[in-house]
């Protein structure tokens, strides 16, 4: 069987609105905080496996500089309070795709800018509460 990938098919949606212009390369990572479990072992070899309840994630999202998405992430950056929180998917609508996300999801920090001859990027890391894959 041969399967084909396309990232036109991997769609980024923050705070309902889909997110255009991501940078050349991995243009977004999105993974769970902790491991699911820890692993205890006694002096006689019996194993203990005990569930870590963190349910949090993060995802960096890269964007090129010219995005007119970076208006949206620096706006969501400015956010305080309950007006902070906003849902946050990444689609993945590939062969085995995965939906990965949450809905009450922070931009930690604005990005930093740099600036040079070439279009630069603009990183922004993203912390979510409620962290989901399926």
């Amino acid at each position: 069987m041969i399967n084909t990938y396309d990232s036109l098919d991997v769609t980024v949606i923050a705070d309902g609105v889909i997110t255009t212009g991501l940078a050349d390369g991995d243009a977004c990572t999105i993974g769970q905080n902790e491991e699911s479990f820890s692993k205890q072992v006694g002096i006689q070899g019996d194993v203990t496996f005990s569930e870590t309840n963190d349910k949090t994630g993060f995802a960096t999202v890269t964007l090129k500089a010219t995005s007119p998405a970076v208006q949206q992430y620096e706006e969501l950056s400015r956010r305080k309070g309950e007006n902070a929180l906003f849902a946050f998917q990444v689609i993945d609508a590939n062969t085995n795709g995965l939906t990965s996300g949450g809905t009450k999801c922070r931009v930690k920090k604005s990005a930093e800018k740099a600036y040079s001859n070439e279009e630069g990027t603009r990183e922004y890391e993203i912390e979510i509460a409620d962290y989901t894959s399926k």
